[in-house]
């Protein structure tokens, strides 16, 4: 998949491409549904099939504070439209110029002349423009003026709520991690690099990658049973415990996330990018008053994590 980063980086479109446009946050079944239909149309036209998307998304970029409440920042998002088969994703840098850009030169400027597409494809309540003034019905009008097709995706609806990324993080919020899965249409998970620890788990023989993912949405407090990704797409499962670490550190001012790999014997994955799944919660994180307490539990919740490994249909 190849990646653009602004719209300078463009020199050559390809005339006829069929886009989805949209800030796909969480990639999730209402967002896989509008990338389909892309690959689809344009496997009909025998054409490149391309998502659009910006960075920072318009939310983030007018609340200064909304970043933190995304679902995934750039890089996971782009990892998961890659996983969909997509040929090309835009990225369009959304600054204060381009937040002032109209409904009618978005569509001139930038999917007609720049990018040269033939057909784009949004959801159902997709907005566009200075203000979010443009409407489907608008994006319809203006790119028939232009000579581009216009295809607009019903909501994906679970019973009957319709997806979105909103009540996604309403349910992780709730430790709903059933529902999140449900309307994700994939478990859970956060994608974050490995970073230095303070060594304590390996201290007591259970090392733990630390995960820089202080931009990413993330679970409650607790120790989860999850599945890792790690460099060639290699699967290993293990403990991940989100939280302050209350047992050694009194001043942490962010939850954290570090894991222990079950069974693992690779070589030290500092500075790889690792991709966490949220399985099942095992406990509540928890206070101990020494260091034996605290390995005594881990030993406890490994055991809990093979055994519901055996049994249940996560391998």
């Amino acid at each position: 998949m190849k990646v653009f980063v602004g719209l300078d980086s463009i020199v050559k479109p390809v005339p006829g491409a069929v886009a989805a446009v949209g800030t796909f946050d969480g990639v999730h079944l209402g967002h896989r549904r509008i990338i389909d239909a892309s690959l689809n149309e344009a496997s009909k036209l025998k054409t490149l099939s391309i998502v659009i998307t910006f960075d920072p998304p318009p939310r983030a970029f007018f609340k200064k504070k909304g970043i933190a409440t995304l679902l995934t920042t750039l890089d996971h998002k782009l990892h998961l439209i890659e996983k969909t088969g997509i040929n090309e994703v835009v990225v369009i840098c959304f600054d204060l110029l381009f937040s002032k850009m109209s409904p009618e030169n978005f569509v001139k400027d930038i999917l007609c002349k720049k990018l040269q597409l033939s057909t784009v494809i949004v959801g159902y309540n997709h907005t566009f423009g200075a203000n979010s003034a443009g409407s489907v019905y608008d994006l319809k009008r203006i790119c028939s003026e232009h000579g581009i097709e216009l295809i607009v995706i019903d909501p994906v609806k679970i019973g009957n709520e319709p997806v979105s990324s909103t009540e996604i993080r309403n349910a992780i919020k709730q430790n709903d991690l059933e529902k999140a899965k449900k309307f994700l249409g994939r478990d859970f998970s956060v994608l974050g690099k490995v970073v230095t620890g303070h060594g304590i788990g390996r201290k007591m023989g259970y090392p733990t990658a630390n995960l820089d993912v202080s931009h990413e949405f993330i679970p409650a407090s607790g120790v989860y049973l999850v599945r890792t990704g790690i460099k060639s797409d290699n699967i290993y499962y293990g403990i991940a415990n989100v939280g302050v670490r209350p047992t050694f550190f009194q001043t942490v001012q962010f939850p954290l996330v570090e894991v222990h790999l079950l069974d693992f014997s690779g070589k030290d994955l500092y500075k790889s990018s690792m991709e966490v799944s949220f399985l099942k919660k095992i406990r509540e994180e928890m206070e101990f008053s020494n260091l034996e307490e605290l390995k005594d539990k881990i030993h406890e919740d490994e055991k809990w994590a093979k055994k519901t490994l055996e049994t249940e249909s996560y391998l």
